[in-house]
């Protein structure tokens, strides 16, 4: 059972080529991610981080190479530490 909610910001530079095999969410839960943890809430605090979620939006901007900003909450179960058990269930950001 989930315990707690954690914001997560993803970014990547991609080629066309890279972006062809690209999908949404690959930033924060796809292989060899690394997402940086902007901030945490226990389960209890869902609608804290949902409106925290609300406040950003997803962006993949095309130019000389694809730009590409993710953001989602993550649901899981965290140990006393605040060290990560299991789980994982993930919302994605709206995109902009």
């Amino acid at each position: 059972m989930f315990n707690t909610i954690i914001l997560k910001k993803g970014y990547a530079n991609l080629t066309s080529r890279e972006y062809k095999r690209f999908s949404k969410g690959d930033t924060i839960f796809g292989i060899d991610s690394n997402p940086e943890e902007l901030q945490r809430w226990s389960i209890e605090q869902e609608q804290d981080a949902k409106a925290e979620l609300a406040k950003h939006n997803c962006t993949y901007s095309s130019g000389y190479v694809w730009d590409i900003e993710e953001y989602a909450l993550e649901y899981c179960e965290c140990d006393e530490d605040g060290e990560f058990v299991e789980g994982s269930d993930f919302d994605l950001a709206r995109e902009a």
